[in-house]
């Protein structure tokens, strides 16, 4: 059920952002997706897949060099500015607190 939920919330924001090469991405997206979800308290907001779906997809559009246009994604997604950039913001966080 998770699954295909994921699946199908994927596909949704990737056609909504017309990317041309769908089919060498879905898979390691739903992947990603799936085994964060796991990881993540079931308490967050960014537990349902319809908020964690869009940050996924733009990181891993970023990391390979898709351009992303984040207005269109927030727009076309179930996530609000300030949780897209609040995400990020914690992100930072966190990775700089593991490096140093």
């Amino acid at each position: 059920m998770l699954k295909a939920k994921a699946e199908w919330e994927i596909l949704r924001l990737l056609y909504g952002l017309d990317i041309p090469q769908l089919e060498g991405l879905v898979e390691p997206i739903l992947e990603k997706t799936i085994s964060i979800h796991n990881l993540i308290r079931q308490n967050s907001k960014y537990y349902i897949i319809n908020k964690l779906s869009p940050l996924i997809i733009y990181t891993f559009l970023t990391l390979r060099d898709f351009r992303v246009d984040k207005h269109k994604l927030i727009c076309i997604s179930n996530i609000s500015k300030s949780e897209f950039y609040n995400f990020f913001y914690q992100l930072n966080y966190y990775i700089g607190r593991l490096c140093s």
